[in-house]
């Protein structure tokens, strides 16, 4: 990732930082619920929520997986 790439990422991750962790404390950590402050924050990126899976059996459990893309190579948080 560019240093200008990286800047952008880390001022996203800022940004929805606070907005997920008050969902996370409602217990609302759902795609659907965690999609919407994601995108508000991307600013028209390109963003991917779903389902988090764990381990290499891909279990599924509670919580999303998410990233926001940055300039052509990388994600803002996941």
């Amino acid at each position: 990732m560019s240093p200008e790439g990286e800047a952008v990422a880390k001022r996203i991750a800022g940004a929805v930082g606070p907005g997920l962790e008050r969902l996370r404390k409602q217990g609302r950590i759902s795609p659907d619920e965690v999609r919407p402050p994601l995108e508000q924050a991307a600013s028209g990126r390109r963003v991917e929520a779903g389902i988090l899976l764990v381990g290499a059996a891909n279990k599924k459990t509670d919580g999303t997986d998410y990233g926001i893309w940055v300039g052509r190579t990388g994600n803002a948080a996941r």
